[in-house]
């Protein structure tokens, strides 16, 4: 039989069933596994855990002797009254983690996208941006990713606009606030950061919509003018009466197509004289780009982009480069990967804060003939290193939509916590 118990009384030993918080508000991999060490007790600490449903043998519950070693002091615990008043002690079983932080992400990013496009808009019509709605969206992709660590690497497909822009200006936000939030930086930086990543190719309006959407390459004349963007963004943001913007954000949008050596544009400077939020930016810049979908190539599968940026000779920071591979992971949360057996899963997340050597967990939500599992499951995989490369998929490659996927993963969830 099951119960549920406070992280007070788990000992080593008892096989933990679930935990009182979803896969993406955890660095754990699996929510159930036995306890082998006090160490397995305090990672359930670290992540804000309180609560735990275990497999209850009563026979065997007498025998258990306390460790000794393993106390928590009353600050670790919150009171029974912060607690969800559905779980009650000893008796309901907690409901199995539930995905349900994809749709919050994809929300964001759409609404991020939908705010863009109006203040894009608003500026290339000469009025005045609504940026208190941009630092709404940053506000909340901040409190999403402190919430949930691996929010960043879950880029979800977004369609419904027009325009490419906007779509790479809000993934480019969301992944420099989860940079900067990953560096430590002091939290008084986040909303620059995000800021300025919402902004970086404001310039872009100016640039006649035929150079900006032609499917073929451009010609020597059109590229003169796509190279005008940086400047034409940096000039429109100096006006701005928000320092940050006028200062931070304006340089960003000019400096994040320079690159080491000087081969960047419109100054070809080189890194040591570009400014440290730049050289992020230009990282995350160029990731996004690779990884998206454009009008004249269809986007880069994520390992490979950024196994790209990792062997790169493009000009850019190796070490934020790096940063970024241990923030999203080779195979960022929400790859669709191909399994020895060839059926097809999605990557939920990753057991260690360094997903380059971490196990993932992923659940199988297809079979080999890529049809929807009845039963989906979860199983755990070594992905991180570099020593075997998974077959991945898009969900255009399956045949579905990526609303109908986030659909199939809230029925097993539901079905799960029955």
């Amino acid at each position: 039989m099951k119960k549920t118990i406070s992280i007070r009384d788990l000992k080593v030993g008892m096989t933990v069933t679930g935990v009182d918080k979803n896969w993406f508000e955890t660095t754990l991999v699996s929510h159930h596994f036995t306890i082998r060490s006090n160490e397995d007790i305090r990672r359930l600490e670290k992540n804000g855990i309180q609560k735990v449903s275990v497999e209850f043998d009563p026979v065997k519950e007498h025998k258990t002797t306390p460790d000794p070693e393993h106390k928590i002091s009353p600050k670790q615990v919150s009171s029974p009254e912060n607690l969800a008043s559905s779980i009650n002690e000893g008796s309901a079983e907690l409901p199995e983690p539930s995905p349900k932080k994809c749709s919050e992400i994809e929300h964001i990013q759409k609404e991020t996208a939908t705010v863009l496009e109006k203040s894009f808009n608003d500026a290339r019509m000469g009025r005045t941006m609504d940026t208190k709605k941009i630092r709404e969206m940053v506000r909340e992709t901040i409190h999403l990713i402190l919430q949930n660590k691996n929010s960043t690497s879950f880029l979800a497909d977004i369609s419904g606009n027009d325009d490419e822009t906007f779509l790479h200006s809000a993934n480019t936000m969301m992944l420099a606030v989860g940079y900067a939030i990953r560096k430590k930086y002091p939290e008084e930086e986040w909303m620059a950061w995000g800021m300025a990543a919402s902004l970086h190719d404001l310039g872009k309006i100016f640039i006649p919509g035929e150079i900006l959407k032609k499917p073929s390459r451009l010609t020597p004349e059109e590229w003169e003018q796509m190279r005008k963007h940086p400047l034409l963004g940096s000039q429109f943001l100096k006006k701005s009466p928000e320092p940050d913007l006028r200062n931070l954000a304006a340089k960003v949008a000019v400096e994040h197509h320079e690159r080491h050596g000087g081969k960047g544009y419109p100054y070809a400077l080189d890194l040591p004289s570009i400014h440290p939020v730049s050289q992020g930016i230009m990282v995350l810049d160029v990731y996004e780009a690779l990884t998206a979908d454009r009008i004249y190539r269809k986007g880069m599968i994520p390992h490979k982009a950024m196994s790209f940026l990792l062997q790169s000779t493009m000009g850019l920071d190796q070490d934020i480069s790096r940063t970024l591979a241990n923030m999203v992971g080779i195979y960022p949360v929400g790859t669709l990967i191909g399994l020895a057996g060839g059926e097809i899963g999605v990557l939920l997340g990753y057991q260690e804060d360094n997903v380059l050597t971490g196990m993932a967990k992923i659940l199988v939500l297809f079979s080999a003939s890529q049809t929807f599992l009845e039963k989906p499951y979860t199983t755990e995989l070594a992905i991180g290193t570099n020593e075997r490369h998974f077959p991945t998929y898009t969900t255009n490659d399956i045949g579905i939509t990526h609303k109908q996927m986030i659909n199939h993963i809230r029925q097993f969830s539901q079905h799960s916590q029955k």
